[in-house]
């Protein structure tokens, strides 16, 4: 009787752990949050609309005005040394935000423990912008709780 000689057993490559992917979901909810809980300590009324179909994630009353504001978050910088932060809406293709939908962007730099109030006619149509790192377009945005109609003893 012959032997049939057999292939070496080859060993199965060890499969490289999937990188986890950050939950950009969670994330935005716990910014939101954090927004919330802010803005309320600086004596704001925040209001949060019911599902998420409106452009805005809170309506925010200081000073005797109401005003609409998107709640956006960044957690690393970009190439060029500052964070690039999305100031759009819809998917594939994005839209700026427009004067009629939302009031303020509130940007959170989650590593310098930072919140920017961006008018969105500060914005002009933009769909990104770039905070931070030597960027002073901007800067005179940074903190400004104001906008909002934050009394400025509590700030």
């Amino acid at each position: 009787m012959s032997r049939r000689s057999r292939p070496p057993r080859q060993r199965a490559r060890p499969k490289s752990a999937p990188r986890p992917r950050p939950d950009y979901k969670a994330r935005g909810e716990a910014v939101e949050l954090c927004f919330a809980h802010r803005s309320a300590r600086l004596g704001l009324i925040v209001s949060k609309p019911h599902g998420d179909s409106a452009p805005y994630d809170f309506i925010v009353e200081g000073s005797d005005i109401l005003r609409r504001v998107q709640v956006r978050s960044i957690g690393s910088r970009s190439f060029y040394g500052s964070y690039q932060v999305s100031v759009a809406y819809g998917g594939r293709d994005r839209s700026a935000f427009m004067p009629g939908q939302v009031e303020v962007v509130a940007v959170y730099i989650i590593p310098e423990d930072t919140w920017y109030l961006i008018p969105v006619d500060a914005l002009q149509g933009r769909r990104s912008v770039h905070l931070g790192g030597g960027r002073r377009l901007l800067e005179c945005f940074r903190e400004r709780w104001t906008i909002l109609g934050a009394p400025q003893r509590n700030l």
